[in-house]
């Protein structure tokens, strides 16, 4: 018996709780969270995981040093949800991100950021075998735009997702997360899965209206064409490590009307509209027999972005931004950071092989992701490319990943703006467990 399901028995007994395993948490199928369960209607649900990222960051042109090493949390979170029968549900997910050495207990910087990601409430309205639809509201994560909008942390098939799903992040959003209204389930026994939400987003006035005083609209949609996918939490599954045959499509957008960068000095005096967009498709196939050659992973996704009249400049930031003083010489800044979100076009794809092996013990997963932004700002296209393996232990459950990143340099000279000007590379080394 691996550790993990021995350590999870041990737990049930001594606490005298139950144990039922949970695809909607996007777990590996054989693992058993710890679970409350009073009766045989109710239950309650317990996760918690740490990912923590070792670094060597080459900086970018005109930083004070050339490079810099680090350890960081790059997410430390507590999640629990349950239900009363089929029909209610309340969840409840909190934690901190993004802790470097320039973020401490003692405020500098601004501490680390403890927060609640999650807080929602959930009823079922319409069940049936042909269509289902569930109400709910609060802190939400019910995403449009595209599937690794609503990415799982817990299960990414690269080290982390690009960023620039999340292209409202800390701008419209507290951490991918809006205040709202939504409806989610299925329809057409499950070939359509949908989630609709109208939102009240932040005012940050990062993307030029400030505040802003409209609803926002936010909504995905897929066709499930071989084993169907859990939607009763909204976490989307980066790879299923051979545990299920998927190929989906999907499309999904955001739309916030008077939140963008302003349209001008008209009369109106109105902001412009962000609109997001999204297209993409996913496969993960187990080959050979029950996967024992292995199994594929894929995805790749195109984004249309405007976030409201002419070209928005590019927003320049980084995965654990490290400031690194000096005067830059690019547009990326000093430090890490880089162009993530901008007007324009974003194309992002990622593939990797889980190596045949026992599924109890060592299985290693090398992964390549490219992505192409073609920000309408810039007059060149500006690549991130990351190189990596997975090293699992106990699935997701225990992990280790390497993984090498190059992010693009941008510059501006006599004869344009937005150049690219090579790469600035990164080498981290993620530890991560869940239970």
């Amino acid at each position: 018996m691996p550790r993990f399901k021995k350590l999870g028995l041990a737990a049930a007994l001594t606490l005298g709780i139950a144990a039922a395993p949970s695809e909607a948490l996007a777990l590996q199928a054989e693992y058993a969270p710890i679970v409350v369960k009073p009766n045989k209607d109710t239950f309650l649900r317990f996760i918690v995981w740490n990912q923590i990222w070792s670094r060597l960051i080459e900086n970018n042109p005109g930083s004070e040093t050339e490079w810099t090493p680090d350890v960081g949390v790059r997410r430390a979170r507590f999640l629990a949800f349950g239900k009363i029968g089929d029909d209610v549900l309340i969840m409840f997910h909190f934690g901190i991100n993004n802790q470097t050495f320039l973020q401490n207990e003692f405020g500098t910087n601004g501490g680390p950021n403890f927060f609640v990601h999650d807080a929602w409430t959930e009823f079922n309205l319409v069940k049936s075998s042909a269509f289902r639809l569930d109400f709910g509201g609060g802190l939400l994560y019910w995403n449009g735009i595209s599937r690794m909008t609503n990415a799982s942390t817990l299960n990414f098939l690269a080290i982390d997702a690009p960023i620039t799903n999340w292209a409202t992040i800390n701008g419209t959003d507290q951490f991918a997360r809006q205040l709202g209204l939504y409806v989610k389930g299925d329809a057409a026994s499950k070939l359509i899965d949908y989630r609709i939400a109208l939102v009240r987003p932040f005012s940050s006035g990062r993307f030029g209206a400030t505040p802003t005083d409209t609803f926002g609209l936010s909504w995905y949609l897929k066709a499930q064409f071989l084993d169907k996918e859990s939607n009763t939490l909204p976490y989307a599954v980066g790879t299923y490590l051979g545990a299920k045959t998927v190929f989906n499509i999907g499309t999904g957008g955001h739309w916030q009307p008077n939140a963008g960068a302003p349209a001008g000095t008209d009369e109106t005096g109105e902001n412009g509209d962000i609109l997001l967009l999204g297209f993409d498709a996913f496969a993960d196939l187990p080959l050979g027999d029950k996967g024992a050659a292995g199994a594929v992973t894929a995805y790749l996704v195109g984004y249309i972005f405007d976030y409201g009249e002419g070209d928005v400049a590019p927003v320049n930031t980084g995965i654990m931004r490290i400031p690194s003083g000096g005067t830059p010489t690019s547009l990326n800044g000093t430090g890490n950071g880089y162009a993530l979100f901008g007007d324009g076009f974003s194309a992002y794809g990622q593939v990797g092989y889980l190596l045949p092996g026992d599924p109890d013990g060592l299985r290693i997963q090398p992964y390549v992701t490219a992505q192409l932004n073609a920000w309408s700002a810039y007059d060149d296209i500006a690549p991130v490319l990351e190189v990596g393996s997975n090293f699992y232990l106990e699935g997701h459950h225990a992990k280790f990943t390497l993984n090498y990143r190059a992010r693009p340099i941008m510059t501006a000279n006599e004869t344009s703006f937005g150049a690219f000007d090579g790469f600035a590379s990164e080498f981290i080394l993620q530890t991560m467990i869940f239970l």
